[in-house]
């Protein structure tokens, strides 16, 4: 699969404008072998914002899967890549995520 963004460039900054605003709310960040899980609150409108998001991103970078479960500790969102778009995962997601100070347990560091 080819590694290319499809999204017009025009729409691209709001895009990542919405993107950084959900991030900014992951309170725990975890690396994969194939990409990264982020933790968020299980916040009702935080899952339908990043369900809305995954999907939007899938039409246009389909190269990368994303995947979001909701257990007992909150909502997950996995971002998966392969090998050679992982510099493209790292700029849009891992690069953005800065964790809220709610949380402070030692495992928001991996």
């Amino acid at each position: 699969m080819p590694i290319v963004c499809t999204l017009p460039s025009e729409q691209m900054t709001d895009r990542s404008g919405a993107w950084t605003e959900v991030l900014a709310k992951a309170i725990e960040r975890e690396p994969t072998a194939a990409g990264l899980r982020l933790r968020f609150d299980a916040d009702p409108t935080v899952v339908a914002t990043l369900a809305e998001l995954a999907v939007l991103e899938a039409e246009c970078c389909a190269f990368f899967s994303f995947t979001i479960t909701v257990d007992g500790r909150g909502v997950w969102l996995a971002v998966d890549a392969p090998a050679d778009a992982r510099p493209v995962l790292d700029a849009l997601f891992a690069n953005q995520v800065t964790l809220t100070s709610r949380d402070s347990s030692s495992d928001r560091t991996r």
